[in-house]
């Protein structure tokens, strides 16, 4: 399994570097380019908190605010019918649309890794007659 090393709230990536011999990792899900790396796992966890703590110092001192990895806001296309049946379902249950799809996603995503094993049980174990099945058309 492939595990992300989290720090401050920024998450990295770690390959290996058979060329080079070291352990290599990189800053995930924001623009600015955070690198870093060791030749041992101890060295490579010190490398990516120093890394880390080196950007937010740099931003301050530029007067600039960090990245952040996620502001918590996206936005999702969908057919104005699913839409709508969204809308209804959540007045129906007294929840917002927010709501509503937060909880849609941690049921089929899980727990805070986000791996997804959660998920695959829970729709394995699903009675296939629970599961809508319908034809939809790709949208743009």
């Amino acid at each position: 399994m492939n595990t992300p090393m989290t720090y401050r709230g920024y998450c990295a990536k770690v390959e290996y570097d058979d060329e080079c011999g070291v352990l290599r990792g990189e800053v995930l899900d924001i623009n600015d380019l955070i690198v870093f790396h060791g030749d041992c796992v101890s060295d490579l966890k010190a490398a990516f908190r120093d890394a880390v703590d080196d950007y937010l110092e740099h931003c301050e001192e530029i007067g600039r605010p960090p990245e952040k990895p996620y502001s918590g806001k996206f936005s999702v296309r969908v057919a104005p019918d699913l839409h709508r049946r969204a809308a209804r379902f959540a007045a129906l249950h007294n929840m917002s649309i927010n709501r509503l799809m937060a909880e849609a996603i941690e049921t089929i995503i899980g727990g805070s890794d986000g791996n997804g094993a959660k998920s695959t049980k829970l729709l394995r174990d699903l009675p296939a007659g629970n599961i809508p099945r319908r034809k939809t058309k790709p949208f743009n």
